[in-house]
């Protein structure tokens, strides 16, 4: 069984942990895990919440060292409650940890295991082109929801030079602080100007995902629905969409995040093979605000019209 259909358990209190190790020795990962440990320590004021964590990592500790040699590499997926579950790295998930230089230890706890967040770190191949400049250095990066990579540092003579070199690369977000950013012709990217966040780039990331499904359902759904050619080929309602799943019908679902994850605890991961469109509210009255409020939050698309009897 892989990593991805591991059971949607849940626990109390931030319970259940999930960690990620790869590409070092055994020897290397235990001290890593010590210092998660100093952390802890630290920052966990509550004694209840910090002994639980305390003994979920040592004994972590303790199956490190009994299942591995001390020069071992571990690439593997853990899955912590009241016993581990080990899950070993593919090739292609290892090859993504190296391309993208993620860190070699991934802790996380919460009330259900991170499979979601697992699974956009090692398969979401969906990118966002981000350039800095200060004065006159540009860097560019790869971003998407989970990780970021370093693709290049140039140093720039003149505005021409920034143009040529964002005009042969997918648009993107550029910031930083350069008198070159208020004289960028190039409509394609979104331009803002000061020091960023990573938190502040990511939120400008989803937000522009959001605008293009929220474009997409509005094109391709809203504005459809009185369009004969379109009849009965859209489903309404949370019982007609279970039933359009559970027959396998489903080509394309609009969803909340909050009905996702309901979704997503109550049916079978071999059952949501269509693809799954993940809207959020961007402000009043949007097309995810129609979306909330006139269908449920949710809206399906078949492959094909049904003959309703």
């Amino acid at each position: 069984m892989s990593w991805i259909n591991y059971s949607n358990k849940t626990g109390k209190l931030n319970s259940l942990y999930t960690i990620l190790l790869w590409g070092l020795p055994t020897f290397r990962q235990i001290e890593n895990l010590h210092k998660e440990l100093e952390i802890i320590n630290k920052f966990v004021k509550n004694p209840y919440k910090r002994k639980r964590a305390n003994d979920k990592i040592f004994n972590f500790i303790q199956y490190i060292e009994e299942s591995y040699t001390v020069d071992e590499i571990i690439n593997a997926i853990f899955f912590i409650d009241d016993t581990i579950k080990c899950f070993n790295l593919i090739k292609k998930e290892i090859s993504v940890c190296q391309n993208w230089e993620i860190n070699n230890i991934i802790m996380k706890y919460n009330d259900s295991f991170e499979i979601d967040y697992l699974y956009d770190l090692l398969y979401n191949i969906k990118l966002t082109n981000v350039i800095q400049i200060n004065n006159k250095v540009l860097h560019h990066f790869h971003y998407n929801t989970t990780k970021i990579k370093k693709i290049k540092k140039i140093e720039i003579y003149d505005l021409n030079h920034v143009e040529n070199y964002i005009n042969n690369i997918d648009c993107g977000i550029i910031y930083g602080i350069s008198s070159y950013l208020k004289k960028i012709n190039n409509n394609k990217w979104i331009i803002k100007s000061g020091k960023m966040t990573r938190e502040q780039i990511l939120e400008i990331i989803l937000e522009n995902e959001v605008t293009i499904i929220q474009q997409k359902l509005e094109t391709e759904v809203f504005n459809n629905l009185t369009n004969p050619k379109y009849n009965n080929l859209f489903v309404f309602g949370k019982k007609n969409v279970q039933t359009a799943i559970d027959n396998c019908l489903l080509k394309e679902l609009y969803i909340t995040k909050k009905l996702k994850q309901k979704l997503e605890k109550n049916i079978s991961k071999d059952k949501l093979n269509f693809t799954i469109y993940q809207l959020a509210k961007l402000k009043n009255n949007d097309v995810t605000d129609v979306l909330i409020k006139d269908f449920g939050g949710l809206v399906g698309v078949y492959y094909y019209p049904q003959n309703i009897i």
